[in-house]
């Protein structure tokens, strides 16, 4: 059970440009959490290829069960970067959402004649 609030904040805060460490002394916690955060993502996508290919029925169902939990710390770890300001989720303007949701139509469907032939269609 997590203890934190577990609501991401939407938006980005402007700040100041991020530029490259130029030593180790310069690492800081969004940096290391980032690593943290890209580590457990290709850990969990790593582990879902690997169970796929396992024979043993055992090791595969531990490997596969051992996924959920990679992916409950990857939102645990992207909560911390979030309400830190580390991992910002970008927001579309309402202008931008209507656009989008306006930009695509339906498709109308094509009347099939009857079959003529009584033959059928493969």
């Amino acid at each position: 059970m997590m203890k934190q609030d577990n609501g991401a904040t939407y938006g980005i805060q402007p700040s100041q440009p991020k530029k490259p460490n130029s030593s180790v002394t310069e690492t800081k916690d969004a940096g290391l959490s980032a690593y943290m955060l890209g580590l457990i993502k290709s850990t969990a996508g790593l582990l879902s290829v690997s169970a796929l290919e396992m024979t043993n029925p055992v090791l595969r169902r531990v490997v596969a069960d051992s996924v959920s939990d990679f992916i409950e710390m990857g939102y645990e770890i992207f909560l911390y970067q979030n309400q830190n300001q580390y991992y910002q989720v970008p927001t579309l303007s309402p202008q931008d959402a209507a656009t989008m949701l306006n930009s695509y139509t339906t498709v109308p469907v094509p009347v099939m004649p009857p079959n003529q032939n009584n033959q059928q269609v493969h």
